[in-house]
């Protein structure tokens, strides 16, 4: 659950702490005091993306930072994947500058906002006003409906990416053959030019060192004649040879020569060694002006390839390879159409089996979900609701035909209801209300709640667009979510306000010539000011206080 949260400089709100408590917590107050802004604060909490014009204006910042408490073993298992220490709380902190760059932490850890949003999925979900709106889009219906139960698509998306290769595969090979024709030719041309270069890393790093020392030659041998000079010339090695005799005889009177002794021994022969080595570079080292052309102008040919073809040399070696390939394909187009086909058909039947088994376990949460909602409509007065959803039919004869597969599989949704008896079954967007619309999406969140087993939900006037009775089951339905998952409801109705554990009132000041929204929480005696005012629309009578007493009696 969502426990607290911390505003600093965000929209209107300069500096507010609320302390959040389990049940059922509402939020009222005059419009544009800041209400949905607090929802907005929350919904950065969760990944929501933010804009500069949400920090207040004039300030450099502004900072939100959340304390949330978790049961859900998911939760643990995202923060340990990316690596996040946790116990059984989450601190999500984001601070927003105004230079544009922006501060994302969870437990003192800084992620990413798509890492954020896989974890807090498993949180929270907050209903907004437009997400009503949703409902009445067929195009969002296979999201709601996987979404209840996590439907996983990896497994379709890994067969559908390999069939579609396939599909263009064939596409490919079944161009007009002149297009073909042209197309080898210019393959032909690139496999002749490369063969001939026969390019190699192990020839292009010897010759780039080869170049090296040749350009610098002088510097090689100079220095290798100094250091032959230094060591040899001077006598060092024989310098070296007498101090080791010296200390050895020095071991006859005590033990403590011999190391030295040893040491000098192994100098000497190491160095003998090099010596050595030095004396025969001077002696086979030569100058070649010729070999050095040779090698520069097979670098120049090197290095234009490398230009031509916009590739490294390693690159243009797997080129090689992939060119023979292309063009063994084309010049045994009916052999390569004929294997194409052959894999394709595998990698259909793959899919197919993919997308019949995504249909049967949505078909399964469809039917379950048809069930669960007509129960939670009969609460919400829609007694004679019954719905239904209905899957396309999809014509799987031809392999070859790739548009009938989405991201999402073969499946459309369409949502029927009919709200009364022996009215038929119409699609949703065209038939129900607004006020239904409300108590249907009011239905399907009840149900998301217990398949995610999310902790907290938060309602932006969910109860819109409807009233008396109506308002009435809608308290009931949102009191009853509340006793087994936290709940932050916006609302103007006073049925739904006097039904809360807790009451949030906003409201908007001026100081120092600039709007604040403050929060605070009102005791018995303020709820019945509050939800008086709500019953009389703003003018308190004697008959609305008497009202809301009567409110708050009726529901707790």
């Amino acid at each position: 659950m969502l426990e607290s949260i911390r505003i600093e400089n965000f929209a209107i709100i300069d500096n507010t702490e609320i302390n959040f408590k389990k049940g059922l917590t509402v939020l009222t107050g005059e419009t544009g005091a800041g209400k949905t802004i607090i929802i907005d604060a929350i919904g950065l909490l969760l990944g929501e993306r933010a804009s500069l014009e949400m920090i207040r204006h004039g300030e450099k910042k502004a900072v939100i930072e959340g304390v949330f408490s978790f049961k859900n073993n998911k939760i643990k298992e995202k923060l340990y994947e990316f690596g996040i220490e946790c116990e059984d709380k989450i601190i999500i902190l984001r601070q927003l500058l105004a230079s544009g760059n922006s501060t994302l932490r969870v437990n003192g850890t800084s992620i990413t906002l798509s890492v954020l949003r896989e974890i807090t999925k498993y949180l929270i979900d907050i209903h907004l006003q437009h997400d009503t709106h949703r409902l009445i889009d067929p195009s969002n219906y296979i999201e709601i409906l996987d979404g209840l139960d996590n439907i996983d698509l990896s497994n379709y998306k890994l067969s559908l990416e390999k069939y579609k290769k396939h599909i263009k595969v064939y596409n490919d090979l079944m161009n007009s053959n002149d297009e073909m024709n042209r197309q080898v030719d210019y393959l032909k041309y690139q496999l002749e030019e490369l063969m001939d270069a026969n390019l190699s890393v192990i020839e292009e790093e010897k010759l780039n060192e080869d170049e090296k020392k040749y350009k610098n030659f002088d510097k090689i041998y100079q220095n290798i004649k100094d250091a032959y000079t230094y060591l040899y010339d001077s006598n060092a090695l024989q310098n070296i040879f007498s101090a080791k005799e010296k200390i050895a005889k020095l071991t006859e009177y005590s033990s403590d020569f011999k190391n030295s002794s040893e040491s000098l021994e192994n100098v000497y022969y190491e160095l003998e060694e090099v010596i050595n080595n030095l004396n025969k570079n001077l002696d086979y080292l030569d100058f070649n002006p010729e070999k050095l052309n040779m090698i520069q102008t097979r670098l120049n040919e090197i290095n234009r390839l490398k230009r031509k073809y916009g590739k490294s040399v390693q690159e243009l070696e797997k080129y090689l390879d992939e060119l023979k390939t292309q063009i063994n394909a084309y010049e045994n187009k009916d052999e390569s159409i004929e294997k194409i086909l052959s894999k394709i058909e595998s990698s259909f039947t793959n899919l197919i089996l993919e997308v019949k088994n995504i249909r049967n376990k949505r078909m399964q949460v469809a039917r379950n979900l048809e069930s669960q909602l007509t129960e939670h409509l009969k609460d919400l007065h829609l007694e004679k609701a019954d719905f239904k959803v209905l899957f396309n039919e999809v014509d799987l004869s031809d392999k070859l035909n790739s548009n009938i597969f989405s991201n999402d599989g073969i499946d459309t949704l369409d949502f029927l209801i009919s709200t009364n008896t022996g009215e038929p079954l119409k699609p949703l967007n065209k038939t129900a209300s607004g006020g239904e619309i409300s108590r249907i999406m009011l239905a399907l969140k009840t149900i998301l709640l217990k398949s995610q087993k999310l902790s907290t939900i938060i309602f932006d006037e969910i109860d819109s667009g409807v009233s008396g009775s109506v308002a009435h089951s809608i308290a009931k339905k949102v009191k009853l979510i509340s006793k087994d998952t936290q709940v932050l409801l916006i609302t103007h109705l006073p049925q739904v306000a006097a039904v809360a554990d807790h009451h949030l009132f906003v409201s908007k000041h001026e100081m120092n010539g600039r709007t604040i929204s403050k929060s605070i929480y009102l005791d018995e005696k303020e709820k019945i000011y509050e939800i008086s005012k709500m019953l009389s629309n703003e003018k308190i009578t004697n008959t609305a206080i008497q009202n809301a007493k009567e409110l708050l009696n009726e529901y707790n």
